[in-house]
């Protein structure tokens, strides 16, 4: 509206001008090499307009005489760019859909249209590995380590490359020029200290930490805890051969991370080995006040060598008392409180746990608390539970399960890949097909109120069933065959004999261990 009212404007105006011109002409002469020239001033300022106009038409007509095909170049190769970027969106989206074809027609329409640049040679590249052609990949990335710009993505390309084809050596040679390109590339950084402890180099694994967090690519927190993985697995490398140097990394370690529980009982050990039980003790307590731990109990109650096994319950109870109500100090109690043969202790322990669904772990401490009791019958029947409890924790990584802690991830030689949690398997509670869940016997307290239980006698046709039970050292044993002359009239499960009876002797014990 205002644009519209100020033409107007300009045309009222131009009329006026004009309009007064006329009214009142005038007369302009001009003397110009002796020509005189005389004539109205409306029509001398028309003259001067039309000469000004065709000047500018004449200046108009050479300007497009000469730039005329420089734009039009220009307007052609803007044309070409603007279909080869179509080309490279339409390929990008080709790769993200998973259509092969549509995303090499792209990539080689982009090429074709904007030659190899950054761009094209990503999309060149990708189409490759999404058609399985790792030569054409290959190719790509090579060719974008001669452009600066696009240099740290295609050692990126090779470096994936190089891991799926297997090739570990050359993965590590190119994971190492790209921290020479770039120290600050997140997936350069973390592959070389992986390759660096999965060769047990852990001189060169501190000095990669160190120069990692320097560039920002993991923060201080991170970088103390794989410090302090590094130093645990040198003072488990050294810890026979030079014990003074491993007590000197296990403690580092410690200060570094008290939740890491491998430095701890292994800093803990050696002390108590070089005297300083004191020292010991301290170590395992703030460990243990972190995160309750079965090797951190075990540690403890022998931090003293030579104890006896009532000092060993003493402590254990000590440990618990740190922090009360845990089940990894109940366990700690119950299980030195079955090795000093204080059995109503370790029963009173056990049974605060023992509810419900019991892992292995404690079906198979309750099973030796009733082998040591002389109660073959539920020491059994605890054993065949054990078969289909819920697996305790253990050192897993990557899904691979040890028994003890590593430094590297054997699968992925990832560097503090392991943790303390229950492996993955099925889910709790299932039952394995054809085997029944025996049941415990009561409680002294409480059978009194229960009802008898009907026992189901099996066939004696049926055939026996092998059970593997590990020992208390973690070795399997299997049950022994049956032996002539047993009184096949009562179930393995059985209690014992009828009342009245004639005790028979034992021809074999459940658990061996534990016997003073």
């Amino acid at each position: 509206m205002i644009r519209f009212l100020i033409v107007i404007a300009v045309i009222g105006a131009s009329a006026l001008i004009f309009g007064w011109l006329a009214d009142n002409p005038g007369t302009l002469s001009v003397d110009w090499f002796g020509w005189r020239i005389e004539t109205s001033t409306l029509v001398a300022i028309l003259a001067v307009l039309s000469f000004a106009t065709v000047i500018f038409l004449i200046t108009v007509a050479l300007r497009l005489l000469i730039r005329g095909p420089g734009e039009v170049s220009l307007f052609m190769r803007n044309r070409r760019t603007a279909r080869g970027h179509k080309a490279v969106a339409r390929g990008l989206v080709a790769v993200g859909a998973g259509d092969t074809r549509a995303a090499l027609r792209a990539a080689q329409e982009a090429q074709s249209t904007l030659g190899e640049q950054p761009i094209t040679l990503l999309l060149r590249s990708q189409a490759a590995q999404l058609a399985g052609d790792r030569d054409g990949a290959k190719a790509s990335f090579k060719r974008m380590l001669e452009v600066p710009e696009t240099r740290a993505l295609g050692l990126r390309g090779l470096y994936v490359e190089a891991n799926r084809s297997g090739d570990r050596e050359a993965a590590r040679l190119v994971a190492a020029e790209a921290v020479k390109t770039d120290p600050g590339l997140p997936w350069a950084a973390s592959a070389v200290l992986d390759d660096q402890s999965r060769a047990g180099d852990w001189d060169a694994a501190i000095e990669t930490i160190a120069r990692n967090a320097d560039q920002r690519v993991i923060d201080r927190p991170t970088s103390k805890r794989l410090r302090a993985v590094v130093r645990t697995a040198q003072a488990i490398e050294r810890a026979d051969s030079d014990p003074e140097a491993a007590k000197a990394f296990a403690l580092e370690a410690h200060g570094l991370a008290p939740d890491l529980v491998p430095a701890a009982a292994l800093a803990a050990r050696l002390s108590s080995a070089s005297g300083d039980v004191k020292k010991a003790t301290r170590i395992l307590e703030a460990a243990w006040r972190i995160a309750p731990h079965p090797d951190l109990a075990a540690a403890y109650v022998r931090v003293r060598p030579g104890d006896a096994a009532m000092d060993r319950l003493k402590r254990a109870k000590a440990l618990a008392g740190l922090v009360p109500n845990t089940p990894e100090a109940t366990l700690a109690v119950a299980a030195a409180a079955l090795e000093a043969r204080q059995f109503s202790d370790a029963r009173a322990m056990l049974s605060t746990v023992s509810a419900g669904t019991p892992s292995e772990r404690i079906c198979f401490l309750m099973a030796q608390l009733a082998d040591a009791e002389d109660n073959i019958g539920e020491a059994r029947q605890w054993a065949q539970r054990a078969v289909i409890a819920p697996r305790d924790p253990a050192w897993c990584a990557d899904g691979y399960v040890s028994d003890r802690w590593l430094p590297v991830s054997p699968v992925t030689g990832k560097l503090d890949a392991f943790s303390w949690k229950v492996p993955v398997e099925a889910a709790p509670g299932t039952v394995l097909p054809g085997i029944a869940l025996p049941e415990v016997p009561p409680a002294p307290e409480t059978a009194a109120r229960l009802p008898a239980p009907v026992i189901d006698v099996t066939p004696a046709s049926a055939p026996p069933v092998a059970t593997n039970v590990p020992a208390a050292n973690g070795a399997a044993q299997s049950d022994p065959p049956a032996k002539p002359g047993i009184d096949s009239s009562h179930l393995p499960d059985d209690p014992g004999p009828d009342p009245g009876t004639p005790a028979k002797k034992r021809g074999f014990r459940l658990f061996t261990g534990g016997r003073s």
